[in-house]
């Protein structure tokens, strides 16, 4: 609270210095101020709302106010003629800048009830130019009008040339426009065109030496009005326009070509159009006059006339335009595949060669007069036109690409033009995509397919999919593996190394026996997502997707010796010794334990089958937060291990004890709290929960808040398992449940066996509860063995590759590279609730010293006992006489794990008693 005081009062005492501070920039008018002749004009002022009058005087009276401004009212001669005005701030305006406004102006301003008055002086200065663009209309007067204070010492004005067309000096004008007639210039400096006609469109340059023989430059561009261009081009095939600008007050326009000067081609008159083309439909004419070519063609190469007259007078303005039309191809066009194709050209008819190329130095094909050669036509896969177009004969992939044709016209003029052709009703012949992502065989059919039908390798006559009439079916749609588009494209939904393979596409025209076929290979490329991340303290996975039948894969970690590599199924590296990392079957690389260090970039080398290398770089990454799942060893200390990103703020722990109150917290770095004076519980500085010494009540669900910088709040929600529930020390009252789930031979972690032997994952868990087994590599999170009320089922089960024993663990028949991974056991705890474990399992390869049994000779024992007793128990249903045998083995067995019990009680107790941990 002292904090925040001490930061409103800061805050308080800046904001009123800001405020003084621009207190002082209010009443304020500039010195000087200037601005355009002909535009509106300011002299901008702030005055403070306070001040009830401000008032504005000119040069003409120091005693008769220009504007007054009182109470919102404004008056005065200057308001009341129109020419000025002024704002609710005191700014003067006005409304139209002439040469008379350049004097000095003062404005005098007075608080409300006080003596205090605030007067301000200002020179206002009138600039002095010409507007940029200006135009005229054709055969009248025009006027380059400048804005020129009337004293300047002389004027001359230049038409692109280093005499002046045109000057004045005092009254005294000369120059080679004044002497022609056809130029004049009025006393401010504009200049007089006596007759505007075409030459007259152009930019023109203005030199101004004023009173102070201080000279200006201007320029101007001038344009034309009721003007048409003596010259047009348009291209061929196209709309063409021959753009001209009439005065309104002309009521009749006639366009003449050159098959008749008698007989209009198109008239305007009083807004209503008529003649002889405007009836075909290939002319119009716009109100402006200006002709419009319907479809340009080479019969509009020739000259044309247009011919306009005034209202009421007998002045007619007349000009004579000639119209070329330009030869082209279009850049882009295109085919349908396995059909007639052309590249269509628009030359004129007398041209004297034509020749066509196909990225090749010799001509594809070429017509000269009559005659046609050229490998492509001999081929009889080209041909070309009269008009010079280019024609497929059928369209193939190859055709898919950029032509050159060089026209040599009849004026012996060569010109060039390239034409990219692109196929429709197409399919590619190699498509490939990312592992793991969406992929695509893009085609193009034409609608007039009405059935496209996708085959893969496994069958050629049971479709994959089919599209039929827009409605989709087949095998892959129905898996949900596949879709297609309605343009016939195929959709792999999720590409995997069995997509890597040929695929054909037919398709049926409708009404016809026609049928485009495709054949496309399409590969799947191996990768490496970029960018990856793991949890802190947690096991981590940089995946890859490599092709399962590579030669050797190597991971780096900036070292110039490999971290681990494996070959074959061999794995070997400083890391795999370290037992800090390993590697799957595809190649993947294992983090056992995500710490820091392992913040960094990996690169992998992969050799392939072919023995082809592509290297691959990792950046793998901190999760940032907690994750949702963690677990500790009972009677040990434990962490829940979270990873805030710097500058974080505060951090709260919550149990489930107490929703609102927290049991440890870490502000500022202080750490407070019950469960911190208690030392049940501390909290590290990157905000991780630290318990002390795990107990059975710690398994719970935990909610840390953290708070950081700009009110930023996070909040994660932690599930914490305890390991070792069963051993005496992990209950309130020192002793173990009477009715323990597992007891002291727990499911430690990690496990392993020897590759190619049968192994066993042991636990210790209640006889007669449900038991389920799953691993890793399941994403939907299926068990793949099970034991539900003493029977035993699942997929690992039906595949003699899995077993179960009667305490819960699991066996594995025979130990192989794929079984190194983590598995997770579930059973049920008290009501309501279960016991999730995760165990890993290493695969160890036997040498002389370890090729022996890989279990210790009682567990061997206690697991050939169980499998007869479970054995007998199962035919037991079947024969009686059996029952007896079975029963006679489960006394046994039952004898045996009470015997076990107790010798490993008694050693629990003796290393209580002598201090040791359990």
């Amino acid at each position: 609270m002292k904090c925040f005081n001490w930061y409103t009062s800061v805050s308080y005492v800046l904001i009123s210095v800001c405020l003084s501070s621009t207190s002082v920039h209010e009443s304020y008018c500039p010195s000087q101020v200037s601005g355009l002749y002909g535009e509106e004009g300011m002299i901008s002022c702030y005055f403070r709302p306070n001040f009830q009058t401000i008032i504005w005087f000119d040069e003409t009276s120091t005693r008769d106010p220009l504007i007054r401004l009182e109470h919102s009212t404004k008056s005065g001669r200057g308001y009341d003629s129109g020419k000025y005005d002024v704002l609710q701030n005191g700014s003067l305006v006005i409304k139209t800048i002439d040469f008379i406004n350049e004097q000095q102006y003062i404005t005098v301003a007075v608080i409300f009830g006080s003596t205090n008055i605030t007067e301000f002086s200002i020179v206002f200065f009138v600039i002095e130019h010409c507007p940029t663009q200006q135009s005229g209309f054709f055969g009248e007067k025009g006027n380059i009008i400048c804005h020129f204070k009337p004293n300047f010492n002389k004027v001359s004005w230049y038409l692109e040339q280093d005499k002046p067309l045109l000057q004045m000096e005092g009254s005294h004008i000369s120059g080679s426009g004044y002497e022609s007639e056809k130029y004049s210039v009025t006393q401010n400096g504009s200049l007089v065109i006596h007759r505007v006609t075409e030459e007259n469109k152009a930019i023109y340059t203005v030199i101004l030496i004023d009173a102070y023989n201080i000279s200006t430059v201007h320029r101007v561009e001038f344009k034309l009005e009721n003007y048409c261009p003596s010259q047009v081009s348009g291209l061929y095939g196209e709309e063409g326009m021959i753009s001209c600008y009439f005065r309104p007050n002309f009521h009749t326009i006639i366009w003449f070509d050159e098959t008749s000067t008698r007989d209009p081609l198109i008239v305007l008159e009083n807004n209503t159009k008529s003649g002889r083309s405007y009836d075909s439909g290939k002319y119009d004419v716009l109100q402006n006059g200006s002709l419009v070519i319907k479809t340009i063609d080479f019969i509009n190469e020739q000259q044309y006339n247009t011919v306009a007259v005034k209202v009421e007078s007998t002045n007619i303005i007349e000009f004579s335009i000639l119209f070329s039309v330009i030869e082209h191809c279009p850049t882009q066009q295109s085919g349908f595949f396995g059909e007639k194709g052309n590249i269509i050209c628009h030359f004129k008819p007398n041209f004297n060669k034509v020749s066509w190329y196909l990225e090749q130095d010799k001509p594809l094909i070429q017509l000269e007069g009559s005659h046609i050669s050229g490998p492509g036509y001999e081929n009889e896969k080209y041909s070309v036109k009269q008009n010079g177009s280019l024609v497929i004969r059928r369209v193939t992939e190859e055709n898919k690409a950029i032509y050159t044709v060089i026209l040599i016209d009849a004026n012996n003029i060569s010109t060039v033009h390239r034409v990219e052709f692109k196929l429709e009703s197409y399919c590619p012949s190699q498509v490939s995509g990312l592992y793991g992502e969406e992929g695509m065989i893009s085609c193009y059919f034409r609608p007039n397919f009405q059935t496209i039908i996708w085959f893969d390798e496994t069958s050629t006559r049971d479709p994959l999919i089919r599209l039929e009439h827009s409605t989709k079916s087949g095998r892959g749609y129905d898996s949900g593996k596949y879709d297609v588009l309605q343009n016939g494209s195929l959709v792999i939904k999720t590409i995997d190394f069995i997509n890597e393979q040929q695929y054909i596409t037919v398709a049926v025209i409708f009404g016809s026996t026609n049928i485009t076929e495709f054949s496309i290979v399409f590969f799947v490329i191996e990768h490496c997502p970029t960018q990856q991340s793991g949890f802190f303290g947690e096991k981590g996975n940089i995946i890859c997707h490599f092709k399962p039948n590579f030669n050797k894969v190597s991971w780096y970690l900036e070292q110039d010796k490999p971290l681990l590599q494996m070959e074959g199924s061999h794995i070997s590296g400083l890391g795999y010794e370290s037992e800090k990392y390993s590697i799957k079957q595809n190649g993947s690389l294992v983090i056992r334990r995500v710490t820091e260090e392992n913040e960094a970039i990996y690169t992998v080398i992969l050799i392939d089958a072919y023995n082809i290398s592509t290297v691959h770089r990792v950046e793998f990454k901190l999760e940032t937060g907690c994750c949702g799942s963690q677990y500790g060893y009972c009677g040990k200390k434990g962490i829940i291990n979270c990873n805030f990103e710097p500058g974080y703020e505060d951090v709260y722990w919550y149990d489930d004890t107490i929703e609102h109150t927290s049991i440890i917290r870490l502000e500022n770095g202080i750490k407070s709290g019950k469960g911190y004076h208690s030392n049940e519980y501390d909290v590290s500085q990157n905000g991780s929960l630290v318990i002390k010494n795990v107990q059975l009540k710690h398994e719970q669900e935990y909610k840390v808040i953290r708070y950081g910088g700009e009110n930023q709040i996070m909040e994660y929600r932690i599930t914490f398992s305890v390991i070792g529930a069963g051993v005496p020390s992990c209950w309130s009252n020192g002793t173990a449940s009477t009715n323990p789930v597992f007891a002291e031979n727990h499911c430690v972690s990690p496990q392993h066996g020897y590759l190619g032997k049968e192994g066993i994952i042991s636990c210790n868990i209640q006889q007669g509860i449900d038991v389920y087994w799953l691993n890793e590599t399941d994403e939907y999170h299926h068990p793949f063995i099970k034991r539900e009320s003493g029977h035993i089922s699942g997929s690992g089960y039906k595949s003699n590759e899995y077993d179960i024993l009667q305490n819960g663990s699991l066996v594995i028949r025979n130990v192989q590279y794929k079984h190194q991974q983590s598995y997770q056991v579930t059973f049920p705890f008290d009501i309501g609730s279960q016991v999730d474990l995760r165990v890993d399992f290493l695969v160890i390869v036997p040498t002389t010293s370890n090729s022996g049994s890989t279990l210790p000779s009682e567990v061997t024992s206690i697991v050939q006992s169980t499998k007869v007793e479970m054995e007998h128990s199962s035919n037991d249903k079947l024969d009686g006489s059996r029952g007896r045998k079975g029963l006679w083995f489960a006394v046994v067995g039952f004898l045996l794990t009470i015997l076990c019990s107790i010798c490993f009680t008694a050693l629990c107790c003796w290393m209580d008693k002598n201090n040791k941990a359990p």
